[in-house]
C-alpha cells in the first residue's frame, strides 16, 4: 500500500484505475466527490443544434397558428357584422311599419276632421233649433214648471217651494222630479249652449239656480224625514216593535230604523224584503236614536264644473277657427312628413356607409390571407 498526495491510499496489489473510471465516478458522486481526479466531457454541456428541416417545420406550424388564429377572427367580425346588420334590418322594417300605421292614422284624422267641419254649421243649426224646441214644448205644456233660462221664474219657483211646510216625504219625491229636471236643463243649456251665445252674468245666473235647487231639495228631504219620524210610533214593526220604513221610488230610495223598544239583545237590523242591513253597538242599542239611509239615483255631491266664457278680441267665428286648426294641422303634418324622409334617407346612407365599410374590411383580410 502506498499513499497518494492527494491523501488517498491505493493498495499495491490493486489493479491501476484509468482515467475513464475516475471520470465516471466523479459524474456518479456529483459534487460530493473528495477524488479530485476527473472532470466532466465538454460536450455534455453544448446544446442540440436545430437541423434545418427542423427550422422550416417550427416555422409553417407558427404561419399555421397565425392564420388559424386570423381567420377565427375573421369568421367572428363576419358573424357579428351579420347580427348587427340584421338588427339594423329588422329596426328599419319596425320604423317603416310604424311609420306607415302613423300615416294611415294621420290621414284619418284629417278625414275626419275635414267631415267634422263640413258637418259642424249643420251641427250648430241642429242645436239651436233643439233649444228652441225644448223653449217650444216647456211653453205648451202649462205644467208649472218654470222656465230654467229666465231668472225670475226660478227665483218665484224656489221661494214659493221654500215657504210651504210640513210636506210628506211622498210629496217631496213627486215635487224632486220637477226639480231634478230644472237642473239637467239648466246644465244642458251651460253644456249646448256656443260660449259666444253665453254672457258671463247668464253663466252665474244658471249655475246659482243649480246650487240652490240641489240644497234646497236635500233640505226638503231631511225636513221629510224629520216629520216621518214624529210618526215613529204608528209605523212600529209587530216583531220587533222598532220602525221600519222603506220608501222606493225611480230617483230617491229611503230605509228608516228607529229604536223604540231599546232592547240590547237586538242590535243587528235587516229591513224586510231587502238584503239592507246594519249592526248597531251594545251602548247605542239601549239609546234614542234613528238611522236613515238615502240612496238617490242621481248625482248631488260633485261640484259644478266652471264654464269658459268667450274673451272680447276673440269674436271670430267657430268656423273660422275650425279652419285654422285645419291649416295648422296641414302644415304640422306635411312638416313631420318632410323630417321623417329626411331621417329617413339619413339612415340609408348611413346603412350603405356601413356596408361599403365591412366589403373594405373583408377584402383587406382577403388580402393578408
Amino acid at each position: 500500500m502506498r499513499q497518494t498526495g492527494g491523501g488517498a491510499t491505493i493498495d499495491s496489489a490493486s489493479p491501476v484505475l484509468n482515467d475513464s473510471y475516475f471520470t465516471e465516478k466523479w459524474v456518479g458522486l456529483g459534487n460530493n466527490s473528495y477524488l479530485g481526479v476527473g472532470r466532466p466531457s465538454s460536450q455534455q454541456y453544448k446544446k442540440k443544434k436545430i437541423t434545418k428541416a427542423e427550422r422550416l417545420k417550427l416555422l409553417q406550424e407558427e404561419e399555421e397558428r397565425r392564420l388559424k388564429e386570423e381567420e377565427e377572427a375573421r369568421l367572428k367580425y363576419e358573424k357579428e357584422e351579420k347580427e348587427r346588420l340584421e338588427i339594423q334590418r329588422i329596426e328599419k322594417e319596425k320604423w317603416n311599419r310604424l311609420e306607415a300605421k302613423d300615416l294611415e292614422r294621420r290621414n284619418e284624422e284629417l278625414e275626419e276632421l275635414y267631415l267634422l267641419e263640413r258637418c259642424f254649421p249643420e251641427a250648430e243649426k241642429l242645436k239651436q233649433e233643439t233649444r228652441l224646441l225644448s223653449r217650444w214644448k216647456h211653453y205648451i205644456q202649462c205644467d208649472g214648471s218654470p222656465d230654467p233660462s229666465v231668472a225670475q221664474e226660478m227665483n218665484t219657483f224656489i221661494s214659493l217651494w221654500k215657504e210651504k211646510t210640513n210636506e210628506t216625504f211622498e210629496e217631496v219625491i213627486e215635487k224632486s222630479k220637477v226639480v231634478l229636471n230644472l237642473i239637467e236643463k239648466l246644465k244642458f243649456i251651460l253644456l249646448e249652449t256656443p260660449p259666444c251665445d253665453l254672457q258671463d252674468k247668464n253663466i252665474i245666473q244658471y249655475q246659482e239656480s243649480i246650487l240652490q235647487l240641489q240644497e234646497l231639495l236635500h233640505l226638503k228631504f231631511n225636513v221629510a224625514t224629520e216629520i216621518l219620524l214624529r210618526q215613529a210610533s204608528t209605523l212600529a214593526d209587530l216583531d220587533s216593535g222598532n220602525m221600519e220604513k222603506v220608501i222606493k221610488d225611480e230617483n230617491v230610495t229611503l230605509y228608516v230604523w228607529a229604536n223604540l223598544k231599546k232592547n240590547p239583545r237586538h242590535r243587528s237590523v235587516r229591513f224586510s224584503e231587502t238584503q239592507i242591513g246594519f249592526e248597531i253597538p251594545r251602548i247605542l242599542a239601549t239609546s234614542d236614536i234613528a238611522v236613515r239611509l238615502l240612496h238617490t239615483h242621481y248625482d248631488h255631491v260633485s261640484a259644478l264644473h266652471p264654464v269658459s266664457t268667450p274673451s272680447k278680441e276673440h269674436t271670430s267665428t267657430v268656423t273660422e277657427l275650425v279652419k285654422d286648426d285645419i291649416d295648422n294641422v296641414e302644415k304640422a303634418i306635411s312638416k313631420e312628413v318632410e323630417e321623417e324622409s329626411k331621417q329617413q334617407e339619413k339612415r340609408s346612407h348611413l346603412i350603405q356607409e356601413e356596408e361599403i365599410k365591412v366589403e373594405e374590411e373583408q377584402d383587406d383580410i382577403e388580402v393578408k390571407m
